[in-house]
């Protein structure tokens, strides 16, 4: 049997433990939220990222070229070109084989065909 003394300080204690675990929670809570929010701006970043790559796949810069590597027997496709610093940039294309460096290639030769036509007076 325990004494009332006992009896108290057992509570205190268990009092302590949950007044912990509570503020531990209450603690995760935010940190989820800041997480949350922080994953949002991450999406929203990364969204804006994914249509400026779109805005420059559709318009190809002058004097660029496709470059075919070999890598571990594989052929890939990379457009480079030079920027403003002069510093060769390269943006992945894929396989020759893949919808996403066919429809490169053909929006590619499309601006290429504009360009000329443009300089001939087309």
């Amino acid at each position: 049997m325990l004494t009332d003394r006992e009896v108290k300080r057992i509570e205190a204690l268990e009092s302590r433990v949950w007044k912990r675990i509570s503020d531990t929670v209450e603690k995760a809570h935010k940190a989820i939220k800041t997480l949350n929010f922080t994953i949002m701006a991450l999406c929203q970043h990364m969204e804006s990222i994914e249509l400026r790559i779109l805005e420059l796949l559709k318009e190809p810069r002058r004097g660029g070229w496709i470059e075919r590597k070999r890598i571990k027997g594989q052929v890939y496709l990379y457009y480079r070109w030079r920027d403003e610093t002069g510093r060769v940039r390269s943006k992945y294309l894929g396989k020759p084989d893949s919808e996403r460096a066919k429809a490169a290639l053909a929006m590619i030769k499309s601006a290429e065909r504009r360009s000329i036509r443009n300089y001939l007076g087309y």
